[in-house]
């Protein structure tokens, strides 16, 4: 039985694709330097849907693949305007830098065809969280007829349990021919973003744990910043070692000025100065630009692994605390927080 699927007749939405491998690298590619704003730029070999639709008015939601063949995370949204297909049109104000990154040839690949720019103010990065409900609620377009990623009805009518194989599809751009809603919903619960703020002197060993406190915030529709995902392969890469640590820590402080919660992971050494300055007191006091005033997010809480005098010292002001408990228990006292507190935009 054939089933018709209608386009909105509006923007045009698409949905594409970043290896979980390539996020960081393609973070850096947009890297302008600093002090200045990131340019949100997404380059595509595809001749197909996005050669024809990523221009001028789109709507453009980059999505990750994330480990342990959990559902995808939304990673990026650009509002598109325009396209810097040719070396000698429109620039759009995006630095020389990025566009040859953008236009070079890397690992006997061709440089990217088609590249889309997006408006700097109303794109926008995102924290981990968990896209499945609102790919799986999509109708999707690639060359062939329009269908779910699940091949069955949309999530609101039929199955909303993701597995790994619906991924596949993901690899080329798809149009949205239904309504993108579903996407927009989870770009509002972006408001429930959580910053996780960890020691990983203390918690090396505790890496998949606190991979796994991610998830359980995601499975909760929060939305979770935290380095493990927003650089993957990377692990908390600023020390002085690193050639990218000043880029990782713009976008750390990126995630951390859009996040209305913090979770500090309390050991005998949070708050205690590192390799490279105090990270930790910085993202728990809102100290983080020493030119402007202290700014933490409004709900500060703390799940408490270890503790010492400097620790728990520095922590004493929060709003909840919490130890011994299963990181869904933990997701569900966060979420009930977040949604007393910060309500969704309309």
């Amino acid at each position: 039985m054939s089933r018709e699927f209608s386009s909105t007749g509006e923007a045009h939405h698409i949905v594409a694709y970043v290896q979980r491998s390539k996020i960081t690298d393609w973070k850096r590619l947009m890297d302008p330097g600093p002090g200045k704003a990131f340019p949100f730029v997404y380059g595509s070999r595809d001749s197909n849907v996005f050669a024809e639709y990523a221009k001028e008015g789109a709507v453009l939601w980059v999505i990750g693949a994330t480990p342990d063949d959990r559902p995808p995370s939304l990673v990026a949204k650009l509002h598109v305007i325009g396209r810097v297909d040719d070396p000698s049109g429109k620039t759009y104000s995006v630095p020389p830098s990025v566009l040859r990154a953008f236009r070079k040839e890397r690992k006997n690949k061709k440089p990217f065809k088609y590249i889309a720019v997006g408006h700097p103010k109303h794109s926008r990065f995102y924290g981990y969280n968990n896209a499945s409900r609102a790919l799986l609620s999509l109708v999707l377009k690639w060359v062939y007829e329009p269908r779910t990623l699940s091949g069955e009805l949309p999530c609101s009518r039929g199955t909303c349990a993701w597995k790994p194989s619906y991924a596949t599809p993901l690899n080329r751009p798809a149009l949205v021919v239904s309504d993108p809603k579903p996407l927009e919903d989870l770009d509002r619960a972006a408001a429930h973003s959580i910053f996780i703020s960890w020691k990983r002197h203390d918690n090396w060993e505790r890496r998949k744990s606190i991979r796994e406190l991610a998830y359980a915030l995601a499975d909760e529709g929060l939305f979770a910043w935290l380095d493990l995902f927003a650089f993957p392969p990377s692990i908390a890469l600023r020390t002085k070692l690193d050639p990218n640590a000043e880029l990782i820590e713009r976008l750390l402080r990126y995630g951390y000025e859009r996040c209305k919660s913090l979770l500090a992971l309390e050991t005998a050494n949070y708050g205690k100065k590192g390799i490279k300055g105090n990270w930790t007191e910085k993202e728990w006091t809102g100290k983080l630009d020493g030119d402007k005033p202290p700014c933490p997010p409004p709900f500060r809480a703390v799940y408490r692994f270890d503790s010492s005098a400097i620790s728990a010292d520095l922590v004493q002001k929060h709003d909840c605390l919490m130890s011994d408990m299963e990181w869904s228990d933990v997701a569900k006292v966060i979420r009930e927080e977040m949604d007393a507190r910060v309500p969704l935009p309309d």
